[in-house]
């Protein structure tokens, strides 16, 4: 199994580790129009608007994802579940 490093090179971050929401969408590799349906579903990591311009911390978003994962005895248990209603 081959693991694809994200090259986070063309995502402009601040010194103070803020973003954009085009930079955030492609540092968690969505389109910036998911990440406005995250927000609105409040789903999203944490945000803050300046003069109608969104903005994100790095940290909150590293926060975010690993918020995301699912432990594999969960999946597994998942994907029971779900064969057992396609029966």
């Amino acid at each position: 199994m081959t693991i694809k490093q994200k090259d986070i090179s063309e995502i402009t971050i601040t010194h103070d580790g803020r973003m954009t929401l085009s930079n955030a969408a492609k540092y968690i590799d969505c389109s910036a129009h998911s990440l406005r349906l995250y927000m609105s579903l409040g789903i999203a990591p944490a945000y803050f608007s300046i003069v109608n311009k969104v903005y994100f911390y790095k940290k909150d978003i590293d926060e975010w994802l690993e918020l995301q994962k699912i432990s594999p005895a969960f999946a597994k248990s998942r994907i029971a579940s779900q064969k057992k209603k396609g029966q």
